[in-house]
């Protein structure tokens, strides 16, 4: 949770993100070793990182500080916000910087990673072509989800 509050902005003492937290502490990983991680764990990790990507898409402040080159996007719908890479990689390139980082030891390959989530938000965008902008930000929040939980953070 301390993870993912740093990299999202949102406060481990947010409301929503303190009762999930709440709910699905006694699923999260006790140990940093790889080989004890059961599914009930990434269940529980996959829960906070939708509750930190819910709450920092629906924070104003917080979505256009962390999202910068998407801030006009998020008023649109599906199909006009995600039309070109360019506005996928607004949403894309904020997410991998944030979540991995660059120069670390072991890290995720950068264009296996984002081409992974381009593939995400043009399939969510194929399915919800023609939504309004709150399907836009839903297929942001997925996107983050998906990173933000993925073994990037997890895995030391």
């Amino acid at each position: 949770s301390a993870s993912m509050s740093v990299i999202t902005g949102v406060p481990v003492t947010n409301a929503n993100v303190a009762a999930t937290f709440n709910t699905v502490k006694q699923q999260l990983p006790t140990s940093s070793a790889v080989e004890t991680f059961v599914s009930a764990q990434q269940m529980a990790v996959a829960q906070m990182a939708i509750e930190y990507c819910s709450e920092l898409v629906d924070n104003t402040g917080l979505r256009n500080g962390f999202f910068p080159g998407f801030v006009s996007n998020f008023d649109l719908g599906v199909s006009t916000a995600f039309d070109t890479s360019t506005e996928r990689d607004g949403v894309i390139d904020p997410i991998f910087d944030n979540v991995v980082g660059a120069n670390m030891g072991s890290q995720p390959d950068e264009a296996a990673m984002k081409a992974e989530l381009d593939d995400l938000i043009q399939i969510l965008a194929a399915r919800h072509s023609g939504d309004p902008a709150s399907q836009t930000q839903n297929i942001v929040k997925a996107t983050c989800a998906a990173a933000l939980g993925s073994a990037a953070i997890l895995v030391q």
